[in-house]
């Protein structure tokens, strides 16, 4: 389909410039699709380090017109909606509170996006860390 093409093709653009950056390479980490997977990726998920107030950081990209969304595989439990549902777990969910406390999407258009714009989207993130 021409919408996953395009998509997949702004993603790696996106990563390529991402990953070129000194000064974000060891802040985010990039979640990667396993080998032999033909993803149809509709966002980017990224993990910010610890070292990253994720809510700051969030707060000054969409500043700057970055829109962003949670990873839905965070702590379902810490979730408002879960509330209705009364459950309960003695088990330590580290890993999802990981994702959850450190882990967010950018969205991927549907429309072939300019080196520029895409240098812009690395600048925005070289700022906000």
């Amino acid at each position: 389909d021409k919408f996953i093409k395009i998509r997949n093709l702004n993603r790696k653009k996106i990563i390529n410039e991402l990953d070129k950056s000194n000064k974000i390479r060891d802040k985010i980490t990039i979640i990667k699709e396993n080998d032999g997977v033909k993803a149809s990726w509709f966002g980017i998920p990224i993990i910010l380090s610890r070292k990253i107030n994720k809510k700051l950081f969030i707060k000054k990209i969409e500043n700057k017109g970055i829109e962003t969304r949670p990873i839905i595989s965070g702590n379902f439990l810490k979730q408002p909606s879960i509330k209705k549902y009364n459950l309960k777990t003695n088990s330590k969910m580290k890993n999802a509170d990981y994702i959850n406390n450190f882990g967010f999407f950018i969205g991927l258009p549907t429309k072939i996006i300019s080196t520029l714009i895409i240098k812009k989207l690395v600048k925005v993130f070289e700022q906000s860390v």
